[in-house]
């Protein structure tokens, strides 16, 4: 189960603390790394200074009587004993040729743990001072030693050992339990600080909220101000801006309501009239032996189909449909639609659809009324026989992509960027309200998009994508 943060308020206050958290651990960790490493190198200096200052007060050629444990021994035993004691240092220590102490200030039962610098005792084997890393001992102290070499004739004869607790290493753990605390003072003072900004913020958008609401109840009435951050005030000022817009558009098309049912009305009055006309006019033509009178009957008859087509697309675009959605195959609408058309329309046709597989949902009496309008505009556009309508099918973000292109004469940019609304139309004897009733059916009720490219004498293109 995936969790999703939903809120704004929950969001700023999660990047607050996530922020603030990154910088308060970013600098807990540099700063403390940058004062336990000064704090070790000042300590390994201490103490390799001590063993130099040490390394003065021996006579090299006196080690090799150290084993021996006699006078020589004790007498160097007991002045590393009162340095140690001067110093505060734990002890201090010389590793003969063979990697061993052979005199330390502790007694000799006391632990060493020199067998785990042995890398660092090498090295000073080899010349050069070396200290070794922090390590634990006794008490649940840290200590650190320093390494010496001590020269004869430039040979490193023996290492001076000097060890001593890091006494600093108490104050690195009071830094550290003093980062921790301010880390989570620091952590509730971010969680207060964004609780009180995004408090505002929600409270605000809250507000705007319930004014939309009562914008979708149609309560224009309410006045849309916000006072707050530049984005608030600039997104309440566009939505009072929308709901003015709003208003007029609802105004705007109760009235067209009105007058579409007003219209509707008289168009069926005057289709029943025409029904009337066209058939006495039919009678004429059977009755009358005037070939005059019967030639004014037929242009009747004519001018009665013809305004009678008008008014089913006139009725057709004002009509309120409520869809019935069914998923189909986009190809089988398609050809649907073609079967319905004259077969000179039908004999212009290339079919570039069939082989898609693509489906869609919608009402297919009006879809196919839809593509019948286009591919019937399309064919109207050709010049001559060699005219083609070519009808293509595409899936595109799982909707069909349906492109109807002719070689016809093309539409100028005036007519072009009009084609749409009603009553507009290239031709002299069209009505303009075809693509007026493709573009309500595809765009108003099925939610879709449809797009038209022309140019003048090389064709027409539209695409649906439903």
């Amino acid at each position: 189960m995936t969790w999703k943060i939903r809120t704004i308020r929950s969001k700023v206050v999660i990047y607050f603390l996530a922020a603030s958290a990154l910088v308060i651990g970013l600098y807990g960790v540099m700063t403390y790394g940058l004062l336990r490493g000064n704090l070790e190198a000042e300590m390994e200096n201490r103490l390799t200074t001590a063993g130099e200052i040490i390394a003065q007060e021996i006579n090299p050629p006196d080690m090799k009587y150290l084993e021996l444990k006699g006078k020589i021994y004790f007498s160097y035993r007991e002045k590393l004993r009162k340095i140690r004691d001067i110093t505060g240092v734990r002890d201090i220590f010389i590793i003969g040729p063979g990697r061993r102490v052979i005199l330390s200030s502790l007694d000799e039962n006391e632990k060493f743990y020199i067998n785990l610098d042995r890398y660092e005792i090498e090295k000073a084997f080899g010349g050069k001072t070396s200290s070794s890393k922090l390590y634990p001992g006794e008490g649940g102290m840290y200590y650190k030693t320093g390494y010496v070499p001590l020269a004869e004739n430039g040979k490193t004869k023996c290492v001076i050992g000097v060890d001593a607790s890091a006494g600093y290493t108490k104050y690195l753990a009071e830094y550290r339990r003093t980062l921790g605390i301010m880390g989570i003072i620091s952590l509730a003072l971010a969680l207060l600080m964004s609780m009180l900004i995004t408090g505002g913020i929600a409270a605000r958008i809250n507000l705007l909220k319930k004014k939309a609401g009562e914008i979708a109840k149609r309560n224009f009435s309410e006045n849309i101000t916000v006072e707050g951050e530049e984005e608030i005030s600039l997104l309440a000022a566009t939505l009072d801006s929308m709901k003015k817009e709003l208003e007029n558009y609802i105004g705007e098309r109760e009235k067209m309501a009105t007058v579409g049912e007003f219209s509707a009305g008289v168009a069926h009055e005057i289709r029943n009239s025409l029904g009337a006309v066209s058939g006495y006019a039919e009678l004429i033509m059977e009755k009358s032996a005037d070939e005059k009178v019967k030639k004014f009957a037929a242009d009747i008859v004519s001018n009665c189909m013809k305004m009678g087509e008008f008014l089913n697309n006139f009725l057709a675009y004002t009509k309120e449909f409520t869809p019935e959605l069914v998923t189909i195959k986009t190809a089988e609408l398609i050809s649907a639609a073609v079967a319905e058309l004259p077969a000179e329309v039908r004999a212009a046709i290339v079919d570039k659809y069939s082989a898609s597989d693509a489906e869609t949902v919608c009402d297919v009496y009006l879809m196919k009324k839809a593509l019948y309008n286009i591919i019937i505009n399309g064919f109207q556009a050709l010049k001559d026989k060699a005219g083609r309508v070519e009808i293509f099918l595409s899936r595109e973000g799982g909707k069909s992509v349906i492109i109807i292109k002719d070689n016809g004469a093309g539409m100028a940019p005036d007519v072009l960027s009009r084609i749409f609304q009603p009553f507009v139309t290239g031709r002299k004897e069209g009505t303009g309200l075809g693509l007026a009733i493709v573009y309500r059916i595809v765009k108003e009720i099925h939610r879709g998009e449809i797009y038209v490219t022309s140019e003048p004498g090389k064709g027409t293109q539209f695409a649906v994508k439903i």
